[in-house]
This record gives C-alpha cells, sequence and structure tokens, in this order.
C-alpha cells in the first residue's frame, strides 16, 4: 500500500518525490533509477506502484516500481520528444505527446498495440491528460497557432476548446469534481482554468491577479491546491486551486525542475466498457464517451466489421533503416512508419517480404547474414550466415514456391511453402538464389561482375535484373534461372543503387548517386527517361501505383513523387539517417506459378524464365541424366570435389562445375576444424575440432548423419588421413606427440609412432604401405614410415621452416609441402630426393592436396584456394577468396582412392587391425583391449595382387602366355635402346651439369631458377624480412599465434662442405619411390 500522498517531479537528470501529510510537512526523497538523461513528463499508477517516464534526449517511454527497481524502457523507436504522458487508469494504458513528430499515440503500457490517433493540423504539442471515466483526453500545443485541444481517446470528435491569449501552454491537470481543466502558460506567465468545454477561462495567478509567475511549467492538482514547477525560480510552488491565494515554496534551488504529479490513491479502477472480453476487439479497445471503439495497431486498418484488425497491412512500404527495418502502410490516410520489433540490427542493408507468409526477410552486411522473422519479432531465424561477404540486394520469389513439409515458426505457428531467395553480394561479386531456409543454394552469375547491387526480378516475364556499379557501371538482364544475360543500360550511368519494376507500365526505374537522377526505360533499355534530376542522393526506389518512393542518403529522408513526372514530390518522414534499401508489398501482386504444384518435377530448383521454367542444381552439383535433353533430377554430391576446412565450417568446392565456388556443408556444430579427409567408398568425410577434441564422421549423401569416432585421449588432432583399403584412420596429436591409427568407427585405437615433437600433416600410400607426415619441431622435418611406424625414416630435414601440407600424386610418384615459414611449396620424389622449389613466393600456405594436373593449397594470407600446375608450378590462380583461416584441404574422387592389399578382404583375417607394410602386414592388437581376444603378428604376403572375380579358360591362358613371350622379347629390344641413348645423354650432360651433394641424403641441387638451396641461389635470402608474419597453431593461444623470428636467426645448422668424392651408391628401392627422370623446368 502506498504511504501518505506524495508529489514527484521530472527531473534533469534524476527523478525526486516530495512528501506532505496533512500538516504539509516536506521530506524530499529521491527514487533511484537509472541512466536518466532528460526526463520531461511523468505519471504513474498507484495499482502496481509504478511510475511512468518520458526522455526527450534518449527519446524513450520508461516504466519503473517507485522504489527504482524493475526500470523498463517499454516505448523506443520513433519518438523525437516524448514531451506529454498520460496513464488511463481504466483500461491499462498509456497516451503520450511527440513535439518532434507533431503526433498523439497510445499503446498498452508494456509498449505493445500501439496506435495513432492523432497526426494532423498538430504543431509542437506538449502535456496530455485524460478522463477515463469521461473517454476524453486533452492536450496543450504552443506552435504557431498555440491552443488546448480535446478529443475522444479514440481521437474522434477532435475540436479546439481554448485558442486565444495564448503562448506557451505548458502543463495540464484535470480537476472533475468541478468540470475543469487548468493549465500553466509559460510566456503568458501564468495559471489559469476553464470548464472542460473552454468555457469560463479564468485566470488563476497571473497578471490580473497582480502575481507574475517567472516560467511556469509543470501542474498537478490535489485536494484545495494547484501544484506547479517553475524553470526560472527552479522551485515547486503550490496555491490555494480556487483563489490562487495561500501560495507556498514546497522545494527551491531544485535544478532541471520539468513535470510535476501528486501520487495518491484515489484513482479507482472501476468496471470498464473494455473490461469484458477487450470489448470484443482483437487488438485495442479504446474509450469514449459512454462508449468504446476498437482499434488497430498503427497502419492496420479495421475490418468491415468495427472489431477485428489484421495482423498485417494490405499494402504497405518496407525499408532498411541499418539498425531497424520499418513500414509505411498504404491502407491508412496518413503515412506513418512503424519500426518493426526486431532484435538489434548491425547494418541492415537488403528487405523484402514473403508475400504470403509475411515474413520479413533481410541481409545484415556487419553480421555476414540474410534472417528473416515475423513481424512481431518473436521468431528470429539466421536463413544463410555462411559464404556471405556484402549481401546488398535481397528479393524475394513469392510466386515460384514448391510445397514443403518444412516449417517455419510465424506467431500462428503455421506451416510454410518454400520460397526462394535472389541476392546480390558485393564482396563476392555474384549472384544467387537458394530457398527459405538456405538449402538448394545456387550461384547464377559469377563472371563479368563489379560490386553488384539492386536486384529486381519480373516473374510474370522471367526476368532477373541487376545494377553493378563497378568500374564500368551498368545494368543487367537475365533470366531468373541465370541465362540469356544481356546489358541493359550502360552508357551515362555512374553510381546506380536502386533499381524498381514498374509492372503497370512494364518499365523499369534506377537511380544514380552519381549523376544524382531517377530514370527509367523499358525492359531493353529502349526509350529512356529522366525522371528526376538533381536527386542528392538516391539509394532504394520502388514503384507503387502512380507514385515512386525512394531514400535518400544526403536528405536522410523517404521521399515521393509522381512516376511520370516526378512532380508532387513530399517528405515522408526526415531525420533518419542509413536510409537502405525499400520494397513495396501490393495484395494485388499476383500471378501464376509456371512451376505448378509439383516443382516442375524438379528434384532441387525449379527457376523461372523467359521459356517458362528450368530446373536447375544447387552449386557445385550437375544432373544425374544430364544427356537429357531435360534434366530433373540432381546428384546428392559432386563427383569431384574438394574439401576443407575453415574453422566454424567444413566446405567443399565442385571441380565438376565450371564455377569453383565453395560451398559450406551443412554439419552442424563446427567450431574449430582443421584436419580433413574422406573415403570414397563409404561415402564418409572425416574432420578433427580441436575446440571440441574429437575426429567426426559425416556421411557424404546426408550431411546431417555424423558420428563423432574418437573423443577421449585427444588434444590438439592436427592431421588426419584415411586408409580407404584397410579402412583405417590415422592422425596426429599435437598436444600427446604420438601419431594414431584406429578403425574407421575409431574402435581398436592404437599408437604407432610416440615422441614426436610437433607432428602436423599426413599423407598415405595404402597400396605401398606407407605413412609420410611433417613435423613443426625445433628441427622441423618430413618422416615416412611403414603403416604400422616401423621403418621411420627422415626423407627431408634441410631447408624447412614450418612445414604444413602433404600430399601425394601417386600417378608421378611426387610428394608436395607448403612451407609456411620459408613461403613457397616444395616437391620431390617419394624418397625425399630430386627436390625443387615448385612455388617460391606462396605466402602463409597450411593445406594442400593435387588431382589430376594441379596441386591446390590454402592461403591465409591471400585468404584463399589457390590453384597452379603440378609439374610447371606455373598458372598460379586464386580459385575462391575471402575465406578466413582456411585450414586443411583435400581432392575428393574416387580417383583418389585406388589400388589393393591384402588387408582389403576380410580385413586380412585380423581380429582388430590390419597395417600393410608392402611385403606383408602386421595384425595389430588396440592399446586398451576391447575385450575381444586378439593377436599380433606378421603375416606374409602369398598373393600380392587381388584375386581374379572369374577363373581363366585354358584358351585365355593360351593366349596370355603368348601375350607375355612376345612382351618379353619386345622389352629386352626396347631395354637395349634405351640403354644406349641415356650412356649417349649422360656423356653430353656431364659437360654441362654438375651435381653437388650437401650431405648424406644425397640432397641434389640443380642450376635451376626456381629452386635454391640454404647454400645459395638467385631467390636466397631475397626478402628483407625474412620471417613475416607466420601464423602458428597452438592450443594455449586460441590455435592460431603470429611467430615472429628475428631477422638473420637461421632454422639450420651450417651446411657441410662438399665433399670431394662422390656418395657412396644409394641401395635399390621399390617401385614406387624410383627417382623419376625430372621435367624440363626442374
Amino acid at each position: 500500500m502506498c504511504r501518505e500522498p506524495f508529489l514527484r517531479m521530472g527531473i534533469r537528470p534524476t527523478g525526486s518525490e516530495k512528501e506532505f501529510g496533512r500538516e504539509m510537512k516536506v521530506k524530499m526523497n529521491v527514487i533511484p533509477v537509472e541512466s536518466i538523461k532528460s526526463a520531461v513528463a511523468l505519471d504513474w499508477d498507484h495499482n502496481s506502484n509504478s511510475i511512468f517516464w518520458t526522455d526527450v534526449e534518449k527519446d524513450t517511454i520508461n516504466k519503473a516500481f517507485l522504489n527504482g527497481s524493475h526500470q523498463t524502457v517499454i516505448v523506443n523507436t520513433n519518438l523525437i520528444s516524448p514531451a506529454g504522458l498520460a496513464y488511463d487508469w481504466i483500461t491499462n494504458k498509456l497516451y503520450w505527446t511527440d513535439a518532434g513528430t507533431n503526433r498523439i499515440e497510445a499503446a498498452n503500457t508494456d509498449g505493445s498495440m500501439r496506435t495513432l490517433l492523432a497526426w494532423q493540423n498538430i504543431d509542437k504539442p506538449r502535456d496530455i491528460v485524460v478522463d477515463p471515466e469521461g473517454g476524453r483526453m486533452y492536450w496543450s500545443d504552443w506552435g504557431s497557432a498555440p491552443c488546448i485541444e480535446r478529443a475522444d481517446m479514440d481521437g474522434g470528435n477532435r475540436q479546439r476548446i481554448i485558442m486565444n491569449r495564448m503562448t506557451w501552454p505548458n502543463g495540464l491537470a484535470l480537476d472533475l469534481a468541478h468540470g475543469r481543466i487548468y493549465w500553466t502558460d509559460g510566456g503568458n506567465r501564468t495559471i489559469e482554468y476553464a470548464n472542460l468545454d473552454g468555457t469560463g477561462r479564468v485566470v488563476l495567478i497571473g497578471s490580473q491577479t497582480g502575481e507574475l509567475l517567472p516560467h511556469p511549467f509543470g501542474l498537478d492538482l490535489y485536494g484545495d491546491e494547484v501544484f506547479w514547477t517553475d524553470w526560472d525560480t527552479q522551485s515547486i510552488q503550490a496555491a490555494n486551486k480556487l483563489t490562487g491565494k495561500n501560495r507556498r515554496t514546497l522545494g527551491a534551488g531544485v535544478a532541471g525542475l520539468m513535470d510535476v504529479r501528486v501520487f495518491h490513491k484515489e484513482r479507482i479502477r472501476k468496471a470498464s466498457r473494455c473490461g469484458a472480453n477487450n470489448g470484443g476487439c482483437s487488438h485495442l479497445c479504446l474509450l469514449k464517451p459512454n462508449a468504446f471503439s476498437c482499434a488497430c495497431p498503427t497502419g492496420i486498418k479495421l475490418q468491415a466489421d468495427g472489431r477485428t484488425c489484421r495482423n498485417v497491412p494490405t499494402n504497405y512500404l518496407i525499408f532498411a533503416h541499418r539498425v531497424d527495418i520499418r513500414v509505411v502502410s498504404l491502407d491508412m490516410p496518413y503515412l506513418v512508419d512503424v519500426v518493426l520489433p526486431l532484435p538489434p540490427l548491425k547494418n541492415a542493408l537488403g528487405v523484402d517480404v514473403d508475400r504470403t507468409s509475411g515474413a520479413i526477410y533481410w541481409t545484415d552486411t556487419a553480421e555476414k547474414r540474410i534472417q528473416r522473422g515475423s513481424r512481431d519479432g518473436k521468431h528470429i531465424e539466421t536463413v544463410i550466415n555462411t559464404g556471405l561477404h556484402t549481401a546488398d540486394g535481397i528479393v524475394i520469389d513469392s510466386i515460384g514456391r514448391k510445397a514443403s513439409t518444412r516449417k517455419f515458426a510465424t506467431s500462428s505457428n503455421a506451416a510454410l511453402i518454400i520460397i526462394q531467395i535472389y541476392w546480390t553480394d558485393g564482396g563476392r561479386n555474384s549472384i544467387e538464389v537458394a530457398e527459405l531456409d538456405g538449402k538448394n543454394r545456387k550461384v547464377l552469375i559469377w563472371t563479368g561482375l563489379d560490386s553488384p547491387r539492386a536486384i529486381a526480378l519480373h516473374y510474370k516475364d522471367g526476368y532477373m535484373f541487376w545494377s553493378d556499379w563497378g568500374t564500368k557501371a551498368k545494368i543487367e538482364r537475365a533470366d531468373m534461372d541465370g541465362k540469356n544475360r544481356r546489358i541493359v543500360v550502360d552508357n551515362n550511368i555512374k553510381w546506380p543503387n536502386g533499381l524498381a519494376i514498374d509492372r503497370i507500365e512494364q518499365r523499369l526505374y534506377w537511380n544514380d548517386a552519381k549523376v544524382l537522377s531517377i530514370e527509367s526505360s523499358d525492359f531493353k533499355g529502349n526509350d529512356r527517361r529522366t525522371v528526376m534530376s538533381n536527386v542528392p542522393y538516391p539509394y532504394g526506389i520502388v514503384v507503387v501505383d502512380k507514385y515512386l518512393y525512394w531514400t535518400d542518403w544526403k536528405t536522410k529522408a523517404l521521399h515521393r513523387a509522381n512516376k511520370a513526372n516526378g512532380k508532387d514530390a513530399i517528405v515522408l518522414r526526415e531525420n533518419l539517417e542509413g536510409l537502405m534499401d525499400i520494397r513495396a508489398v501490393e495484395h494485388d501482386n499476383e500471378t501464376e506459378n509456371v512451376c505448378g504444384t509439383n516443382n516442375g518435377g524438379c528434384s532441387h530448383l525449379c527457376l523461372r524464365s523467359s521459356r517458362g521454367y528450368s530446373c536447375a542444381c544447387p552449386t557445385g552439383l550437375q544432373f544425374v541424366n544430364k544427356s537429357d535433353a531435360d534434366p530433373k533430377v540432381c546428384q546428392s554430391h559432386p563427383e569431384n570435389f574438394l574439401i576443407f576446412a575453415t574453422r566454424g565450417s567444413v566446405s567443399m568446392m565442385s571441380l565438376d562445375t565450371p564455377e569453383h565456388w565453395d560451398v559450406t556443408l551443412a554439419i552442424k556444430g563446427v567450431k574449430n576444424s582443421i584436419a580433413v579427409d574422406f573415403h570414397w567408398e563409404q561415402r564418409l568425410i572425416f574432420y578433427t575440432d580441436v575446440d571440441l577434441d574429437f575426429i567426426k564422421a559425416v556421411n557424404m549423401e546426408n550431411m546431417s548423419d555424423t558420428n563423432v569416432i574418437v573423443k577421449t585421449r585427444l588434444n590438439t588432432p592436427n592431421g588426419l588421413a584415411v586408409d580407404w583399403i584397410a579402412d583405417n584412420i590415422y592422425w596426429t596429436d599435437n598436444e600427446y606427440k604420438v601419431l594414431e591409427v584406429a578403425r574407421l568407427d575409431g574402435s581398436s585405437r592404437k599408437a604407432i609412432i610416440t615422441g614426436l615433437a610437433e607432428p602436423r600433416a599426413l599423407a598415405l600410400i595404402p597400396r605401398k604401405g606407407y605413412i609420410y607426415w611433417s613435423d613443426w619441431g625445433e628441427t622441423p622435418c618430413i618422416e615416412r614410415a611403414l603403416l604400422d611406424g616401423s621403418q621411420r625414416k627422415i626423407i627431408v630435414n634441410q631447408d624447412l621452416g614450418f612445414p604444413n601440407g602433404l600430399t601425394i600424386d601417386y600417378e608421378e610418384k611426387r610428394l608436395y609441402w607448403t612451407d609456411a615459414l620459408k613461403d613457397r611449396i616444395d616437391t620431390s620424389d617419394l624418397d625425399g630426393q630430386r627436390r625443387v622449389q615448385l612455388i617460391p613466393d606462396a605466402k602463409n600456405p597450411f593445406g594442400m592436396t593435387q588431382f589430376k594436373d594441379y596441386i591446390y593449397w590454402t592461403d591465409w594470407y591471400k585468404k584463399a584456394v589457390m590453384r597452379a600446375d603440378k609439374i610447371t608450378g606455373k598458372n598460379v590462380t586464386a580459385l575462391r577468396t575471402d575465406l578466413e583461416m582456411t585450414m586443411e584441404i583435400k581432392a575428393v574422387s574416387s580417383a583418389k582412392q585406388q589400388g589393393w592389399n591384402p588387408c582389403k578382404d576380410r580385413n586380412g583375417g585380423c581380429s582388430h587391425l590390419c597395417l600393410y607394410r608392402d611385403l606383408d602386414y602386421v595384425c595389430a592388437c588396440p592399446d586398451e583391449s576391447d575385450g575381444r581376444p586378439c593377436t599380433a603378428n606378421a603375416i606374409v604376403i602369398s598373393q600380392p595382387r587381388p584375386p581374379a572375380t572369374n577363373a581363366e579358360s585354358p584358351a585365355s591362358t593360351s593366349h596370355m602366355v603368348f601375350v607375355i613371350i612376345a612382351l618379353s622379347v619386345f622389352s629386352v629390344i626396347l631395354m637395349a635402346v634405351l640403354i644406349f641413348v641415356i650412356a649417349r645423354r649422360r656423356k653430353t650432360r656431364g659437360q654441362n651439369m654438375k651435381e653437388t651433394y650437401r650431405d648424406t641424403s644425397g640432397h641434389i641441387s640443380f642450376p635451376n631458377p626456381n629452386y635454391s638451396c640454404a647454400t645459395g641461389g638467385p631467390n636466397n635470402d631475397s626478402k628483407s624480412n625474412r620471417f613475416p608474419g607466420i601464423f602458428k597453431y597452438d592450443r594455449t593461444q586460441e590455435r592460431v599465434t603470429n611467430v615472429y623470428m628475428a631477422e638473420g636467426k637461421s632454422l639450420l645448422p651450417p651446411p657441410p662442405p662438399p665433399p670431394h668424392r662422390p656418395p657412396p651408391p644409394r641401395p635399390s628401392s621399390r617401385d614406387d619411390f624410383e627417382p623419376v627422370t625430372l621435367h624440363p623446368f626442374a
């Protein structure tokens, strides 16, 4: 319960209360509310012991309990100067004035159901008071024609009751017992009163009474007294409300005094005319004399039944304002913008609406997302959050939709059908399309773009238009499936921003922020007309009926003009900095969906075109029946593609299609992926996550089908490799310093090599039984061992810094690796010999792979996936850029996983691990028993080749014997010829080339301008800083740290002097490790 009645004053910057009892004892207290900048208007609710106030500097309406707790902002949008506030204690609503927008508004006390009551012929409204029992409200206006007005509380029956002899009418108060209204006038320096209809006007305190007030402002009544604040005297004063006598000062020297209210318990909440079922109203029930009326939120028209409101306007504009999204209803007699209650936005640029569901879609370039939400802001979802850079323009194809069982949570939780979203990306220079959930995403245009911006669709003709304001500005058109591309406008155009289609006149409109114009043409670019000139800085544009609407950066306003001649221009909304794109929603914009009810028979995308429609596959995929004249069914995954880890995701890039576009795989829960590999036969992708410390398997056919296969005794798994023949998986662990192996499901786990320094990448040759790995330790090296960890051997340990990615070209029998410290890519044979510096300037390379004629690697410096010729190192190309922290990369193809060894058949008869070693294989046991019997032994191979699937007939055997004999004779003759030729060449080359040996490893240095060893060469120490900006992986430092090494400090020991005698002959090696003839580039 409340105590004795007390005064509440709005004070800058705090709120205060002043108690008084019947004996008028005064005590000052401060209500401890926070962050007040400029509180002006006040009101209160004694039932909840709450106060409400406006803040004209923060442009908010706020609420708190009397003790200052539970302070909340209840209205914080579309307010400029909320100067007056009144509480309706019967229907629990707030009414307020805004001197900036010149509006009278109302809402529930939580800020919901906000509605506009008065907006015309208002000029600087100030205070407002309400009479809920009588159903009327009163407000003062101190604009060019000062007055006090009265209206029903639903905004009807508005009339001016006091108009003359007024200057600055400020505070208002009602004496309902005597049927009077009181007001202060800061210009006339008076307190006056009149009857509630404006008659019987009397000056209570003023020149007529011989007592001019310095500057009265706030006003209230209680009992027989009138209370007011005075700006000049910085005081709170009181007097008899009937005579103006018995004046006294209740408090003085209080700076920043504004409004004043008396808090008491005499506001009785009586039975309301709106009480029963909200008066039958779907939204707002507002009082008026002896009745009530139903009302709708701002911009929404009341239905014919007089009780029901639609959830959204029928026709409206929607525009992005960087930090919020706003709508302007075209259904109402006023044009007022409403801020949608969406979560805080950082940089919203593009916006559009699904015409059927009402869901709102927007791009946020700061968040690099495309999101959607219901109009009430309760259901927000991210549609696309990967593969975006500067998603600028966005447009929804609400017509070309297909039935779906997928749901989007709207306020009614109704199931929606899939729609298609088109967008431009000025950072990636692309135009893409996807379904509403981001699935079936396809890049339509990826060449010849330079900062594409706006995009517009004309579904009836199947056209897609976009603006491009790069170095060669233009407006282009293509079918909605990306085909039949053509230039529409490319002359006298500089910065084309917004695009709009006039469906009625079949014309294209655009604005130009450099030419400062708004123009139009037909869909081919002909019949070009200038609609408006000297437009300060137009951005978004849309055409509705006979008008065009546009946003302007320089005027910070939303404008409207006649679309034919630019006349009748008006400003709809001003003082909005950062206005971006704008769209229109019209109820009559409907046409037939050419894809029909079965999505045109397409398995994935059905896209409108000028020819009707065409089926399309997501980026990187081809049709299964691509030889058909009208293919419809798409592959589930490419036949040949790259997979790479990008920290927070795993991505792929198809090598089957020409766009070479990165696609983020739909794998959930990726935190910090590093290494990747695959198993083609089982259609599995594997990756390591060093934040979650696990290795996960992902089904290529269904990316949501995942399984964590290793999650214990794992800490920083950096390298990963799959033995596709024995169905084993290998990994390195930089924390435990081990190289381990397990079955593909993570069982039978065994450490095959321990005590490593900083192991990194892995590469396998399962057919020959070898494993390679790089090590970043104090003595960087690349090592090789058999698949069981035996016969471990360092094959490269000179001129290495941070050897990262490893890959093997099985066809050419070459080993490739990246070096992030040396900023280069090297290659050697599989013994580490015949080493060549292939790419001498690959700054900060990380992962690496090889496929067909190319090597591919990830580049941290360029944030790219790179490609080059695997033999010459030339034709270096960035396939994709703007890829942050791209880690390991692997080429996925059936061609990369061929071969056979005995472990292929029934796991070689082993109970747990079958580890192939070329001449034999080992049945190995896990380090920790799984309860099954296990015997470790080596098995000599009795059948080195895969068994024949069909028995050979005697006739075929005789034929084979004949062929073998013939081939043998031919081989002998050919060998003799080759020996002769080689001998001649050695004699000739011995005079022109000299081999020097740095150490016993037999490292050969060639006079090759692309390769220089540590002892010298044309590229040695060519940079002033030899170790710039090297990123090194470290778990304790968020996985990635910068390693700086002082200039001049070498990682290598000084090379020994070259020997004066040739080294001993190398032992014979197996076929896979025979030295290969170097190509002429070496």
